[in-house]
């Protein structure tokens, strides 16, 4: 099963920590002490993400970073993009002869990344760290009883 790379989780919570910031510049010693990445590793995913458009810096002795836009308005998807490169769930064999049923296993994992997309593309930065998750919703279901 192909998973994502640690990087994009950095990736998100680099985006999130500089959304709470808004305006003010961080830099990359403070985002690194803060979220405890690497300096090294954080200065590659914040190159990436300069380069994708989602956060500036400036330069100089009060130099730093910020985020371009809001978090609300960065897709999980456009982060994935942005770091992983393309969303791809199956890969047919490489020999030129056609399997009996490939193209049904080609069409349905196509599908499903589609709506993978969809689902992603609609999850926002802020969203993703605003949700609750299932254990949490039911903890705070059992304390309202």
């Amino acid at each position: 099963m192909k998973k994502f790379q640690t990087t994009l989780g950095y990736a998100l919570r680099i985006l999130y920590y500089l959304g709470k910031n808004g305006e003010r510049l961080a830099t990359g010693t403070e985002i690194s002490l803060a979220l405890g990445i690497s300096y090294e590793y954080l200065s590659k995913v914040l190159a990436k993400l300069r380069e994708n458009s989602m956060i500036q810096s400036e330069q100089g002795r009060d130099g730093g970073y910020r985020i371009v836009k809001g978090i609300e308005q960065i897709s999980v998807y456009e982060v994935i993009k942005a770091i992983e490169g393309t969303l791809e769930l199956y890969e047919s064999p490489k020999s030129a002869c056609k399997y009996d049923g490939e193209d049904e296993i080609v069409r349905y994992f196509n599908d499903v990344k589609k709506q993978m997309e969809v689902y992603l593309k609609e999850m926002s930065v802020k969203d993703l760290f605003s949700q609750k998750t299932y254990l949490q919703e039911r903890a705070d279901a059992a304390k309202s009883c």
